[in-house]
């Protein structure tokens, strides 16, 4: 969960970070909203039930979740960008795409993008050298 980290680690303390890049982050709003299968939520709720607590309460989920903290924070001058697989087979792409109307709806800069592709290393490989480019040009200053 490097990009969901990346993300949650730099927006909750943007005096800290001065950008931040994810790629293929898991982004849900909320369990019910996922585009897929019962049984990867079920999955999905296992694993934040397990880090989270989830099951008895929603709070430390909602807390610590990247479009939560989109919402709230201001992260306006940090350099965001992200990606995702238009095949991520986890639906991920559903939520880079609700975390880029959060940023927009709040006038915060940000780079967005959706490729082809499935989620995993291959996915990542392909789509480092934006990212780090990306980085790069955020502290590039002349």
């Amino acid at each position: 969960m490097g990009g969901y980290g990346a993300l949650k680690l730099a927006m909750k303390n943007p005096n800290l970070f001065g950008s931040v890049s994810a790629h293929s982050a898991m982004l849900l709003d909320g369990f019910e909203d996922t585009t897929v299968s019962p049984r990867l939520q079920q999955i999905y709720l296992s694993i934040f039930d397990e880090i989270f607590g989830v099951s008895n309460s929603m709070a430390s989920w909602e807390e610590n979740n990247p479009l939560g903290i989109a919402r709230e924070v201001d992260v306006d001058g940090m350099k965001i960008y992200f990606d995702c697989g238009t095949e991520d087979e986890y639906g991920f792409y559903t939520g880079a795409g609700q975390l880029h109307d959060i940023l927009d709806a709040r006038g915060i800069d940000h780079e967005f993008h959706l490729y082809p592709g499935r989620h995993g290393w291959d996915y990542a490989r392909q789509h480092t050298a934006a990212s780090l480019r990306f980085h790069w040009d955020a502290f590039n200053v002349e």
